[in-house]
């Protein structure tokens, strides 16, 4: 495995323009549009954290303390979550030409897929922590220094799970869909819209366990809304699903020989 990150490395060159590439074409070809398309990018995902606030505050009523912010949290790194795995099923299959014609490590694909996500994710989080944190109940503190040790965890099993669904959509087209149904499930199955504790007890252990996306949702709303130090539990749940990152690899390197025939 470390000789594939080696291997990779030496192509970072190539990643870099394909990360240009497909934000180029996300956010349109010309300069004003590009700058367009980066500003909608950034809008768009508070717009949603609006509506949902606007639907559960004021229409189903939904009182909590500093929910504007609990909200928020959440929302943006559950749609890291989901963009980065829907993204990912497309990122070998959108590429067959390059894949038939290039010689370059086939994991390059779903990688630069996670970073391109990533890139919009810093953009609107930084947005959000810039213009909105400060006066919906946040605060700047010293525990938020540990924010990007859990990313770091958390994006591990962003990239295993990339490499896992990229190289079996190839052989299986339907899996977005699946993959699209099971975050929709998930959504629901996760404390994106209201706190764990509102899950019945028996549930919230199995759900802590089995959900990649409760760890992560947790260290995020004790680290920026409840302003504490996440429990131990937490730090082990992210390290324990960081390790998806082997089973993702290996079945990525086990199916990519035959990519040029499928494609």
């Amino acid at each position: 495995m470390s000789q594939g990150v080696r291997h990779l490395w030496r192509y970072r060159e190539l990643a870099r323009n394909l990360v240009y590439r497909d934000l180029r074409l996300r956010y349109g070809g010309s300069r004003g549009g590009t700058l367009l398309g980066l500003a909608l990018s950034l809008i768009k995902p508070l717009l949603v954290v609006l509506v949902y606030l606007f639907g559960l505050r004021s229409v189903l009523r939904v009182q909590a303390d500093h929910y504007p912010l609990f909200l928020g949290v959440g929302l943006l790194h559950w749609q890291l979550l989901s963009s980065v795995l829907l993204s990912s099923c497309q990122a070998v299959v959108s590429n067959g030409g390059l894949v038939d014609r290039a010689a370059f490590p086939r994991m390059l694909l779903p990688m630069v897929a996670v970073v391109q996500e990533l890139v919009t994710f810093a953009f609107t989080f930084g947005v959000f922590l810039l213009a909105l944190y400060p006066w919906i109940g946040g605060r700047f503190w010293w525990g938020l220094c540990l924010y990007p040790v859990g990313m770091a965890l958390h994006l591990l099993f962003l990239s295993g799970a990339a490499l896992a669904v990229s190289s079996v959509q190839v052989y299986w087209r339907d899996l977005r869909d699946l993959v699209e149904f099971g975050l929709r499930l998930g959504f629901w199955l996760s404390p994106v819209l209201y706190a764990s504790t509102r899950f019945p007890a028996k549930w919230q252990q199995l759900l802590f366990v089995v959900n990649p996306a409760v760890p992560i949702l947790e260290l995020c709303r004790d680290l920026f809304c409840l302003h504490k130090l996440p429990a131990p539990a937490v730090w082990v749940m992210l390290a324990v699903w960081s390790l998806m990152l082997i089973p993702g690899y290996l079945l990525f390197a086990s199916l990519q020989s035959g990519f040029a025939d499928e494609l």
